[in-house]
């Protein structure tokens, strides 16, 4: 058995205890199931992970350092969680190394079953955001649906109406704000327009959960919030990024959702929430949204966020972001851009900005680091394999003498049983020793790594996968501002 510690951070304030509570239980859950003993743990709370100016965790590296720590492993929920700065998450790595400790994450396991151009992305994730680009679709905290189960609130700001208990993390009522929720829910059940309610709700001085007046989308968002007939919901909107934006116009599938009845404190009635939402069914003055590869990133001059447009042109579709307030005809002039030309446009600087003569230098210094190390353990794996199999090979054979040497029927059947089991079990192994021979490869070079930058725009406009591909870019790019005469790109590289 091996022996291990787990370290635990959080740093934004979208995080609190319950990202704790729930990296603990993940991690426990993976040291158990991989044989490993965690004899203590090192956490950091409301620090970053772009700094080692973390109390606990400069204490676990001094502890191993100076032998007062003996440990094999130390385990982490995700690998963000011990740097997001890729140069000191190396410098730090090195130094485990050094003692004999292995770094493990609990959720992100190295795929060994990659051509290059998958394990360059990987790689190439490390430079610009420090994170696996294969595990950019992992849209679901394992440890946060664990304390979701629990209806414990898993951190940002809670519906309106609803505070967070400091002790127990979940959620009670806000008596003044459950105020403007029933009143909005009463007036639509009486048949009142959105408009309408709107109208009465700023009159009367109520406001949103962030002190703004009130609007179609902030109205949409009560009527349908299921938490106000008391069942608590967790992880039905796509996430957009892991500091925790999410698409509010798709759902997840039911089995990924978490609901639980009388969850939460009930602020309107069974009756009176399903009437709204039939109603809403039929009169909603609110369009949903298409999903698509920029959405939620584009603004207007005016400091609008841009929708996408989408209309057939000589039956050919064409789609384009547009200012809403330019459709409304609400003071701004901004003109419609062509969706596939911003694409285009805004990938390719992306492209430009990663594959610089320096990034590639990196690319192929870090690539190299990693390649040694896994080829190290390919090999010793292709050995044990080869082992194994010639282990089952001999009790094949022994087998097979004992057949031929005429032992009894109901011996020979169970005999036969027997070798079907060990071939079986030696087609699984010729299976994974093609795979890590397969795996088995060169460090890129410069020309290599430079043809990755078509393939890299190719990839990012494929439509399936889309979240993954969503996700990433909202990772490198902050916003993207539409002005009359140019496109600004700020980017988070």
């Amino acid at each position: 058995m091996l022996t291990g510690v787990f370290y635990g951070r959080f740093s934004s304030k979208m995080q609190n205890e319950t990202s704790i509570e729930g990296q603990r239980i993940v991690v426990a859950n993976y040291a158990q199931m991989n044989n490993i003993k965690i004899v203590t743990e090192y956490v950091d709370r409301a620090k970053s992970g772009k700094s080692d100016k973390r109390p606990n965790f400069k204490k676990m590296i001094d502890d191993i350092k100076n032998g007062t720590l003996d440990i094999d492993v130390v385990v982490v929920y995700k690998l963000d969680r011990f740097f997001r700065n890729e140069k000191l998450h190396r410098k730090y790595e090195d130094i485990l190394n050094e003692h004999g400790v292995n770094l493990l994450s609990a959720t992100e396991q190295v795929n060994d079953n990659t051509n290059f151009g998958q394990k360059a992305y990987k790689a190439l994730a490390m430079l610009v955001n420090e994170e696996e680009v294969k595990k950019i679709s992992q849209n679901v905290s394992r440890g946060k649906l664990v304390v979701a189960k629990s209806c414990k609130w898993c951190g940002g700001k809670p519906p309106l109406g609803y505070d967070v208990d400091k002790e127990t993390q979940m959620l009670i009522i806000n008596k003044t704000e459950a105020k403007a929720v029933r009143f909005a829910f009463r007036m639509r059940a009486q048949g009142a327009s959105l408009s309408a309610i709107i109208e009465q709700m700023n009159r009367r001085g109520f406001k949103t959960k962030l002190g703004n007046k009130f609007g179609k989308n902030s109205l949409h968002e009560i009527f349908k919030n299921i938490k106000y007939k008391g069942v608590y919901e967790y992880n039905r909107a796509v996430s957009k990024s892991p500091e925790g934006k999410f698409n509010r116009h798709a759902s997840k599938s039911d089995d990924e959702i978490v609901r639980i009845k009388d969850g939460c404190p009930r602020i309107v009635s069974d009756e009176i929430w399903d009437k709204v939402n039939a109603m809403g069914k039929k009169h909603s003055n609110i369009k949903p949204k298409g999903d698509y590869l920029l959405s939620g990133l584009v603004v207007c001059k005016c400091g609008t966020s841009m929708q996408v447009n989408r209309r057939n042109n000589h039956q050919k579709e064409y789609l384009s972001f547009f200012c809403p307030k330019h459709k409304n005809k609400q003071g701004c002039n901004a003109k419609e851009i062509d969706l596939n030309k911003l694409e285009n446009f805004v990938l390719s600087k992306l492209a430009d900005l990663i594959f610089t003569k320096d990034k590639i230098n990196q690319f192929i210094e870090c690539f190299s680091q990693i390649s040694d190390k896994k080829q190290k353990k390919i090999k010793s794996e292709i050995r044990e394999l080869k082992s194994e199999k010639r282990t089952n090979t001999r009790k094949i054979q022994n087998c097979i003498i004992q057949i031929e040497d005429g032992c009894l029927k109901i011996v020979a059947d169970r005999l036969g049983d027997r070798i079907e089991e060990l071939e079986s079990e030696n087609k699984r192994i010729d299976k994974k020793l093609k795979r890590l021979h397969n795996d088995v490869s060169d460090v890129p070079d410069y020309d290599e790594i430079e043809a990755l930058k078509d393939n890299f725009i190719h990839y990012m406009q494929e439509k399936n996968n889309l979240p993954i591909r969503k996700e990433f870019l909202q990772k490198v790019i902050e916003t993207i501002k539409i002005t009359d005469d140019k496109i600004e790109i700020v980017f988070n590289l």
